[in-house]
Parts: structure tokens; sequence; C-alpha cells
């Protein structure tokens, strides 16, 4: 339909912005749930899934062009939350676009929100250990912003730490 279209000629240009369903919703004067729906029943994706498979695909479409043009490599971060990483299907489909572009899990780094390290620690550290075995970084991203506890870190087998500014 017109509007499916226009929500993904939207998303298309909008993309690699701190963009919601709320913001995209208000910007092309629907309403969220409508938005929702055009998601869930069109596409039969929900709209953070693939916001977030839109960014992985242009990070791996990025490193792709940088390594055949054989310049230096910087590895690409990208920002996931508990919501994303415990899907069930998170780290397939991650895997799925990376391998498309045949590009190295080492230049893929996950940033994973602190959020996502509160409670539920074996499943976060089954989910990590799986990124890990697959090759990639795994960094946690501004430690100090919320819920902060040094206790986390005793726990977590991230590579990385980032600590908010405010921390």
């Amino acid at each position: 339909s017109g509007l499916s279209y226009r929500v993904l000629h939207y998303i298309s240009e909008h993309f690699t912005e701190d963009i919601s369903l709320e913001s995209t919703a208000q910007a092309l004067g629907v309403s969220r749930i409508h938005l929702s729906h055009i998601f869930s029943q069109q596409l039969r994706v929900n709209f953070r899934e693939y916001i977030n498979a839109l960014r992985i695909d242009h990070a791996c479409s990025l490193l792709r062009r940088v390594m055949d043009e054989k310049l230096p490599i910087v590895p690409v971060s990208t920002n996931f939350s508990r919501y994303d990483i415990f899907h069930a299907d998170f780290i397939d489909k991650l895997e799925a676009i990376r391998s498309r572009y045949d590009v190295p899990a080492r230049y893929l780094h996950i940033e994973l929100t602190e959020t996502v390290f509160i409670g539920g620690s074996k499943r976060m550290n089954s989910v990590i250990e799986q990124l890990h075995d697959r090759g990639y970084t795994v960094q946690m991203d501004d430690f100090g912003s919320g819920y902060s506890s040094l206790n986390v870190l005793k726990d977590t087998d991230v590579d990385c730490f980032k600590l908010d500014m405010d921390f």
C-alpha cells in the first residue's frame, strides 16, 4: 500500500539516526499502533528487528567496501538492548547478514546497554559466550548510567567496558 511504501522510504532515509516506532509514526502522521500493525501484519517482523537488520546490513556493507578497497579497517560497533539480544534468532540473523558480506566477526563489535546485565546473568553470559564463539567482541556500553554495580562486572565476560560520561 501507499502507506507501507512511505514507511519503508522514511526508514531507509533515517535508520542511522535515533529512530523509534513512536518517532516514525509521528513523522508520518500515523498512530503508533497502525505503524506496528504494518510491521507485524504486512512485513511479518517487528519494528526493532527491522531497524537492527538495516543497521547491521549497513555496517557490514561499509566494512566490505573498506576491505575491498584495502583501506585500514576500523571495527564498527552496533548497540543492542536486552530485548534485541534475548530474541531467539538474534545471533542467527546477525550471522546471516555478516556472512552475506563475508566480513569477519572481529570487525563487528556488539555493544550491550548496561541494563542488559541487570538480572538474568546466566542467560546473558550464554549469549555472550555464543557471540565470542563466533568471533565477536562484546562491549558493555554506558556503564554507570543507571543501575551500576561493580558486582555486575565480576559476573560478566565482556571484552570492554565503556563508562558513561557521568560515572
